[in-house]
């Protein structure tokens, strides 16, 4: 026997959700009224479910243009904190499964709940309390961050760059150094027709990362400052600056 197929024309006693769009439904009303539904809807039911207090309710709100469900994010840029919801709020109003095995989901919480919560004086007292530990959170950060800065130029005080005898055997390791690096990475090793420019690069990257503390320097910082804001900073402004310096003047040296 062939089963007949359902259209979402919404004629007869399952309609699709479109039908119900137009009968002022929306998102959040579906999801607080019909949690589980599936593709089709029984009319029965939600005329059953529309001639109650609590939908007419929620339809009311949707109709005025009021949100009905918060995410725990909508609730973050209001100002909760997720202590605050445990305290005030506890567990989600609807938790919507986003993958068929439910294993990653969605918390909601009612709309209307916050906002009442959101009037209370003990909120607004929370509230405050909570910016002002972020202030003070803010200020130790940035102090701590001006403490690594200075002392991360105290250390690089130390950067030094040790260079080869002369230029010509600058040169020969740096070429050698860059063909070791390129047959590493499965890269061409070859050199032929090299220009000035490039072999001038490959003698400043061999004196950075082979002739130099740099790498031991950074490994250090890595070490001390490891989490702390402005440590990435404190590479670009001081520690890359330094180590090229020290570079240069290695290059004038040898090419004197």
């Amino acid at each position: 026997m062939t089963k007949r197929r359902k259209t979402s024309t919404g004629t007869g006693k399952n309609v699709r959700f479109s039908v119900l769009e137009q009968r002022g439904w929306n998102g959040d009303l579906r999801s607080l009224h019909l949690p589980a539904p599936s593709g089709w809807f029984d009319m029965d039911e939600v005329a059953r479910i529309e001639r109650t207090a609590a939908f007419q309710h929620d339809a009311e709100r949707v109709a005025a243009g009021k949100r009905l469900l918060l995410s725990r994010a909508d609730l973050k840029d209001r100002g909760w904190t997720p202590a605050m919801i445990a305290s005030f709020i506890g567990e989600p109003h609807v938790v919507l499964s986003l993958k068929t095995s439910g294993k990653s989901t969605m918390h909601f919480f009612r709309a209307e709940i916050a906002e009442e919560i959101e009037a209370g004086e003990e909120f607004a007292a929370r509230i405050e309390d909570a910016n002002r530990r972020s202030e003070v959170g803010k200020t130790v950060a940035q102090r701590r961050a001006a403490d690594v800065l200075a002392a991360a130029q105290a250390k690089a005080e130390s950067l030094e760059v040790r260079p080869p005898v002369n230029r010509a055997e600058l040169e020969r390791l740096a070429v050698a150094h860059r063909n070791m690096i390129a047959e590493e990475r499965g890269r061409d090793s070859s050199t032929s027709g090299v220009d000035d420019e490039t072999l001038d690069r490959w003698c400043g990257n061999y004196l950075r990362h082979a002739c130099s503390n740099y790498h031991s320097m950074l490994a250090q910082l890595e070490r001390e400052f490891a989490g702390v804001p402005g440590v990435q900073e404190i590479y670009e402004a001081v520690v890359r600056p330094k180590i090229d310096t020290c570079v240069d003047e290695a290059m004038r040296e040898l090419a004197a």
